[in-house]
């Protein structure tokens, strides 16, 4: 896998041959059989400097989740397809090294919690 070459490979694949490696099929399954879990408890980050940090920063763009969305729709493919190229495109422009995009089944949220 080191030597081959990259020249005919899709950007959106990243930089690894990931595409070649075994899948197994029962994992989709086992995930949608999975029962969901309760949010955990709030921790205390103050005992931390790195905590600190942590609420600091979550402080700041909290505010960025309130208020009204945007009233125009993001220009955005409508073919899943697309959409995943676009996506996976944008990330390896932006350095990241892998990027994986699926559907997230009933039980990947936690119990109560909105999937929208």
């Amino acid at each position: 896998m080191i030597f081959t070459s990259n020249a005919r490979r899709p950007f959106h694949y990243g930089y690894y041959p990931l595409e070649r490696l075994a899948r197994d099929k029962q994992i989709g399954a086992t995930e949608r059989q999975a029962k969901q879990v309760s949010p955990p408890a709030a921790l205390s980050h103050a005992d931390s400097t790195y905590g600190q940090a942590v609420d600091k920063y979550h402080e700041i763009f909290k505010a960025f989740c309130r208020g009204e969305p945007a009233p125009a729709r993001a220009p955005v493919p409508d073919d899943p397809e697309l959409r995943t190229v676009d996506i996976k495109g944008a990330g390896y422009f932006l350095d990241a090294s892998q990027i994986g995009i699926c559907a997230l089944s009933e039980s990947c949220w936690y119990q109560s919690a909105s999937a929208e």
